[in-house]
C-alpha cells in the first residue's frame, strides 16, 4: 500500500500542468475548491508552483545522487580490493562527521563559484561509497572470484564481468535511500539562498517564501513543507521496499 501511494504521488507531483500566469489582484488568497493550495505572494498558484518545484528538487536530487553513486561506487570497489583504502576511509569518516548541507553550505560560501549541484555530490557519496566498499571486501573472498583471480583476469576485468552483477541492486538501494537526503541538503540551500534561485522554483525556495508570509498566510508554508515531507517519504518508501525485496531474494 505504501509502495502504491508512493509511486501515485510522485507521479502526481510530476504530471500536475504548471501555469505561468500571474494575478497580483490574488495574492495569498486561501485555499478554494478551484486552487486547492491558493495562491502565492505573487499570485501564482501554489499547487503549480509546489509541482514545478518537486520537478527540480527530483532533477537536481536524482542528478546529484547519480553523480554520487558513480564515485561512491569507484572509489569504494577500488578500496574494497584493497587500493586506497586507508585513504577513503579517512575521507568518509570526515565527510561523515560533518551534516551534508553544512558541508556543502560552507563550500559554497568559500568558493562561490563551485555549483551547488557539485557541492551536493562531494557531500553525498559516503553513504553508497561504504556498501560498495563493503560489498566488495566480501565478494573479493568468494571462490569464483578466486578462480577468475587464477585464471589471469585482471582486478578490472574481475570488478567488471564477476563483481557488477552482484552491486547493481545495491547501487539502486543506495540510490533510493540517498535521494531524499540529497533534495534535504538541496532544500536547504535553497532556503539559505544558496540553491535554486528566482524565478525558478524547489522545495526550499517555496519554503522561504511561505516561511516570510507565514503569519498572515499559512497556507503559503504548510503545502510546501507538506510537500516535501511526503516526497521524502514517499522515495524513502520506496527504498526501503527495495531494501526488503533484495534481502530476500
Amino acid at each position: 500500500m505504501k509502495i502504491v501511494f508512493a509511486l501515485c504521488y510522485i507521479t502526481l507531483l510530476v504530471c500536475i500542468p504548471v501555469s505561468p500566469s500571474m494575478d497580483i489582484s490574488r495574492q495569498l488568497e486561501p485555499p478554494s475548491r478551484a486552487h486547492l493550495c491558493g495562491f502565492d505572494v505573487l499570485g501564482r498558484d501554489q499547487l503549480g508552483r509546489i509541482a514545478s518545484g518537486a520537478r527540480i528538487s527530483l532533477a537536481v536530487g536524482l542528478l546529484a545522487t547519480l553523480c554520487a553513486l558513480c564515485f561512491g561506487t569507484f572509489f569504494g570497489a577500488c578500496a574494497g580490493l584493497g587500493y586506497g583504502d586507508q585513504l577513503f576511509c579517512i575521507l568518509a569518516d570526515l565527510f561523515y562527521l560533518i551534516p551534508a548541507s553544512l558541508t556543502a553550505m560552507v563550500m559554497m560560501l568559500f568558493f562561490h563559484h563551485l555549483s551547488f549541484i557539485f557541492a551536493l555530490v562531494l557531500t553525498a557519496w559516503v553513504m553508497p561509497g561504504r556498501l560498495i566498499r563493503a560489498k566488495v571486501m566480501a565478494l573479493r573472498s568468494q571462490l569464483f572470484i578466486e578462480n577468475a583471480r587464477a585464471l589471469g583476469q585482471t582486478p578490472q576485468g574481475i570488478v567488471m564481468y564477476h563483481m557488477l552483477p552482484h552491486l547493481w541492486p545495491l547501487c539502486m538501494q543506495a540510490l533510493l535511500l540517498q535521494v531524499p537526503s540529497t533534495m534535504m541538503a538541496e532544500s536547504v540551500l535553497s532556503f539559505l539562498g544558496l540553491g535554486i534561485a528566482s524565478p525558478h522554483a524547489s522545495f526550499g525556495s517555496l519554503v522561504q517564501e511561505g516561511f516570510r508570509v507565514m503569519h498572515a498566510a499559512p497556507h503559503a508554508l504548510i503545502f510546501p513543507a507538506l510537500a516535501l515531507f511526503l516526497c521524502q517519504v514517499s522515495i524513502m518508501s520506496l527504498g526501503q521496499a527495495l531494501k526488503s525485496r533484495t534481502h530476500r531474494f
